[in-house]
Formats: structure tokens, sequence, C-alpha cells
């Protein structure tokens, strides 16, 4: 698992520095999300040949009714966390939404396609990896004879929760907590 994050982290980081897209933001910010997609899929299946000698289905990847139903259930949860967020931020007053008038232009159009391309990409590289990757190695990891099947799996979602957590830096406490929580509850999905 050490080694899979690290060349993780490594590519994550590095791949903005080393590609650099032309366009504008969101368009720039889209190709990268897609490269590092293609480049997490490759790892994830680099990792299955070669690290852990597994099937690619192990990790998640088995279209079944069980895999759609997750599917589903984390496509619920994953809209339902920040909407959530956004919603208590502005009912608290932390955040404020100004400037929500649009026209329907093909600008338009194409920014909102590429926005869905960028949170689409992010949801698919954070659920490979934290998900599919992390918690089915850290469960099988801390598979021990004295240990029971539910601390195993109760530790193994805190493994991959605080590995969520630490993957996305926090300016704050309060930020940190958000993140530990998205990462709980989208690895209970």
């Amino acid at each position: 698992m050490y080694v899979f994050m690290t060349v993780y982290a490594i590519v994550s980081v590095s791949l903005p520095i080393l590609i650099d897209p032309p366009g504008d933001g969101l368009f720039h910010s889209a190709v990268l999300r897609v490269l590092l997609v293609c480049c997490t899929i490759g790892l994830l299946i680099g990792a299955a040949i070669y690290l852990d000698k597994r099937p690619l289905e192990e990790y998640g990847l088995e279209p079944n009714r069980g895999w759609i139903f997750d599917l589903f259930a984390g496509l619920v949860i994953g809209g339902t966390i920040p909407t959530g967020s956004v919603l208590l931020g502005v009912a608290g007053g932390w955040i404020t939404v100004g400037g929500t008038g649009y026209t329907l232009t093909a600008i338009f159009l194409r920014d909102v396609s590429l926005a869905v391309v960028i949170i689409t990409g992010i949801a698919v590289v954070e659920e490979l990896v934290f998900r599919g990757y992390v918690l089915t190695n850290a469960v099988e990891g801390m598979d021990l004879q004295w240990v029971s099947e539910t601390t195993t799996i109760a530790t193994a979602w805190s493994v991959s929760a605080l590995l969520f957590a630490i993957a996305h830096p926090a300016p704050t406490l309060v930020a940190g907590l958000h993140f530990l929580s998205a990462g709980l509850l989208l690895g209970f999905a």
C-alpha cells in the first residue's frame, strides 16, 4: 500500500508541473483531471498485477447488482456531502452566494461540461485510490485471527478515511474534520 500511495502522490503532484495543457483555467483543469484518471487507472492495474498479484475485480471494479447499488449510494452520498456543507455554510453565514445570474450560451454550457468532467474525475480518482485500493489493502492487511471481522473493517475504514483527510490539506481544524467525515461517509458506502 505504501508503494502505491507514494507513486500516486508523486504522479498527482508532478502531473500539473510536467504537463501544461493549453486553454483557460477550466479547460486546463479538466485536461489534467482526465490525465490523472488515466494515470490512476494505470497505477491500479500495475499494482494489481505487480504488487498485489490479484484480479482487478477485487478492488470493487466488478460491475454487478451490488456494485451498481454501491455506485448509486456513492453518488447520493458524494452529492449530499458538498451540498449539505454549502447549505450549512450559507445557513451559518460562513458562505455567501452572489452573482447567481447566468445566460445560457455556448460558453456557459462548455464551462458546465468542463466542471462536470473535473468533478467526475475527482470522484473517480478518489474512489479508486481511497476506497478501491487503500480500503481493500487495509482490510486484507489487518485480517488477523485474533481480531474480529467488525474491528478489522472498522479499522480499515478509519485508515482509508484518515488517508483521505491527509490528502486534502485543510487550513483549519474544522476543514480537516470535514474531510475526515467525508472520508468516513464515502467509505461507508
